[in-house]
């Protein structure tokens, strides 16, 4: 039986530039579409302050935008895979650029998140009784980390993925604050950089990212999957959901103490899909 989320919550999108951009009088716009075209789930406006930043006080740039998509915003939109049937698909928005006093605007970036269908949707209710409801506090893209936006001159969509990711995906890349290793569940730390994370630490709970997608020592960049499909040979999981462990490792042996952080579901034996959602605490 195929399983689907209640889809009630907003949706905090928290996407990072790679590199900083002064916005000082700009217009920003994202037009959210699914991986197989159609009409755009929401049309996101910073004029109705549904893109916001903060500027760096000191230089004036800011290196992150938050996307807010209300639920009302989305309507009745479900995600539909290329058979037509419900399933998690890939959602893309493309961000523009326009600055007071232009004609035109600038393409910032493309970025992306998983989204699984929504038993709210039309395509999931007409199929109700072939579906399970998993009880979740909202989609996997609220409050998520996605990948960077180049705020560049646009080129070819799509970048070459961090190995263990899937081939469509980017990582992005954060600073290790220790040595890591690959596959391992990590925290943002608020320097920029990340450590693992761990399940017997409730206060950690908010700030789990994703899995990184192989070792670095100290100091050295390392790619994080934040959402969507990770390959592991390695790995040997039994299909339904995996959590957070100890000192970042995965497990699917549920903790019992500490806090209940969801990390994913394995969809295969060594594929797993990240999707982060809100912490329990126990």
């Amino acid at each position: 039986m195929a399983t689907t989320v209640i889809d009630t919550a907003d949706w905090a999108l928290v996407v990072p530039l790679r590199t900083a951009l002064n916005l000082a009088g700009s217009r920003l716009t994202a037009a959210m579409t699914g991986q197989f075209g159609g009409t755009p789930a929401a049309t996101i406006d910073s004029a109705a302050g549904s893109i916001t930043w903060t500027a760096d006080p000191v230089t004036g740039l800011t290196g992150a935008l938050l996307i807010n998509v209300p639920k009302a915003a989305r309507g009745d939109w479900s995600a539909l895979g290329p058979s037509g049937q419900p399933g998690p698909v890939t959602l893309f928005f493309d961000v523009h650029r326009m600055v007071a006093g232009s004609t035109g605007d600038a393409w910032l970036g493309r970025s992306s998140v998983l989204v699984y269908p929504a038993t709210d949707s039309a395509a999931v209710t007409a199929q109700a009784s072939g579906f399970q409801s998993v009880l979740v506090a909202g989609q996997p893209c609220t409050g998520v980390l996605l990948p960077a936006l180049q705020t560049g001159p646009q080129g070819a969509p799509g970048a070459q993925g961090a190995p263990g990711a899937s081939a469509d995906q980017t990582a992005p890349l954060f600073t290790a604050g220790a040595a890591l290793s690959g596959h391992m569940a990590v925290r943002a730390v608020g320097d920029g950089s990340v450590l693992y994370a761990s399940a017997d630490q409730p206060a950690q709970a908010g700030t789990v990212l994703g899995i990184t997608t192989g070792a670095a020592q100290a100091g050295a960049q390392v790619s994080v999957v934040t959402a969507g499909p990770v390959d592991e040979p390695s790995w040997a999981w039994a299909p339904g959901p995996v959590w957070l462990g100890l000192n970042g490792a995965l497990t699917q042996a549920v903790p019992q103490a500490g806090m209940l952080q969801p990390i994913g579901l394995a969809l295969l034996p060594t594929r797993l899909l990240v999707a982060i959602t809100p912490a329990i605490l126990l």
